[in-house]
């Protein structure tokens, strides 16, 4: 029977941390022994004794009293192994002997992308020399690598295009989203089966996780990604991580991982928005799936799609239209189809830099850099006044965005303010041509 006051500090602990954590670290702890002033706890490994060390100790002088207000010991220690003797004389069902075996595949990786397909401009081009070149090394300094970029600059592309060119040399790779990786490790304590996890992933040679923001407030995660990263860092095992944002900017996720992704070396990825390089982009996916398209369709494109990802849908789609001999009419339908769709976007704060920049004749990364240049600050004014209005971001969090402190956002929220309210002429202007762009987004 498990004691009332320990019971009653696991609740507590729920509330700190979260449910998820304390039934991943703190419920399987098994209770040996307990008296009015000693606890007895046993745990699975040494692992599990380190964290409680780290996170709860602490917290046990202030929280565990008994009904005289007297402090209670806790003592842990790792449990009793079954003797050798003993598991040899107890029969295995089929069942049994099967599962201890456990391993995970990659999530699935598109045959197309490959660093041969993947369209640069002058800067993404040295990004993708640097992360080829980082990836064929094995020096310590550069472990891990580190991608950022906004959604559609082709992260998951180079992340899959990397699993390929290392899996060439031989490398035993596992290629999975932050979302396959908790998946993994709720899965496995729900299984009771974290041990066979942690073989499973410490025995590649390359782990790749894409969309690592979306371990934000998934603290047991976090924990769990914490431990393999350093058991796989330590022994030099190679780790590959992609996320939409620098490490620095990284919210709800531990500090401790955000120093360890910083360890190596981090590379912005671009996306590609000028027609010129989105046409490159169109001309290698046409080669790709041996498309021809006519001129008007190839400028109709390239004017209304504004990713490579949209622009390989269109692709995509248009090469089936093709292998089932649509007539032209057809085709244009298809592509109108597929405008509608990319101008429903979901505003976020990725877009609405991008429709400020346009409407200024300016880069998006101009408005994030520190430049004091008479063309940035009004633009980037204006960037922070919609990500407050609009989304209602926290000023906190728009500062972190732009490198700015809460204070230099808040006087340039004000200036945006005093400025419509006094009708300024340019500022209306521009605030017009924006709210058009905002409201044909559907």
């Amino acid at each position: 029977m498990i004691p009332r006051i320990w019971e009653e500090f696991l609740l507590e602990q729920e509330n700190h941390l979260s449910r998820e954590v304390v039934d991943r670290w703190l419920r399987p702890l098994k209770i040996v022994n307990f008296n009015s002033c000693n606890l007895h706890l046993e745990a699975d490994d040494a692992l599990q004794i380190n964290w409680f060390k780290e996170h709860i100790e602490s917290k046990i002088d202030k929280s565990l009293l008994n009904n005289n207000g007297r402090k209670i010991q806790v003592h842990i220690k790792i449990g009793q192994t079954q003797s050798p003797s003993h598991s040899e004389d107890t029969k295995k069902s089929p069942h049994e002997t099967n599962q201890k075996i456990l391993s995970f595949i990659s999530d699935t990786v598109d045959p197309d992308h490959t660093f041969e397909t993947f369209a640069t401009n002058s800067n993404t081009d040295m990004t993708v020399k640097l992360f080829k070149s980082a990836l064929l090394q094995t020096f310590e300094f550069l472990n891990p690598i580190y991608l950022y970029g906004p959604t559609g600059s082709g992260k998951t592309h180079l992340l899959q295009g990397a699993k390929k060119l290392l899996e060439g040399l031989g490398k035993n790779v596992l290629y999975i989203s932050a979302e396959t990786f908790t998946q993994h490790v709720v899965g496995a304590i729900r299984s009771s089966r974290m041990e066979d996890f942690r073989n499973c992933y410490r025995k590649i040679d390359t782990l790749i996780i894409d969309d690592v923001h979306l371990f934000s407030k998934r603290f047991a995660t976090q924990e769990e990604l914490f431990h393999t990263f350093n058991h796989l860092h330590i022994h030099e095992k190679q780790i590959i991580l992609a996320s939409s944002s620098p490490p620095q900017l990284l919210e709800e996720i531990e500090e401790r991982l955000i120093s360890r992704f910083e360890w190596g070396i981090v590379l912005s990825v671009e996306r590609l928005q000028t027609q010129e390089e989105l046409y490159q982009v169109l001309k290698l996916k046409m080669q790709r799936f041996k498309l021809q398209l006519d001129s008007e369709f190839i400028d109709k494109v390239i004017l209304e799609m504004k990713t490579p990802k949209s622009i390989e849908k269109v692709v995509q789609s248009l090469s089936l239209a093709h292998n089932q001999k649509k007539s032209k009419q057809d085709i244009k339908k298809i592509i109108d189809q597929l405008i509608v769709q990319e101008t429903k976007e979901v505003l976020n704060a990725e877009k609405i830099l991008d429709i400020v920049s346009q409407s200024f004749g300016i880069q998006p990364d101009d408005l994030l850099n520190k430049s004091q240049a008479r063309e940035s600050v009004l633009p980037r004014q204006i960037s922070m006044y919609l990500l407050r209005s609009l989304l209602k971001m926290p000023y906190l969090k728009i500062g972190k965005y732009f490198d700015k402190d809460h204070s230099t956002v808040m006087s340039s929220i004000r200036q945006v303010t005093k400025g419509l309210e006094k009708q300024s002429q340019d500022l209306m202007f521009h605030m017009g041509q924006i709210q058009r762009k905002i409201v044909s987004l559907g």
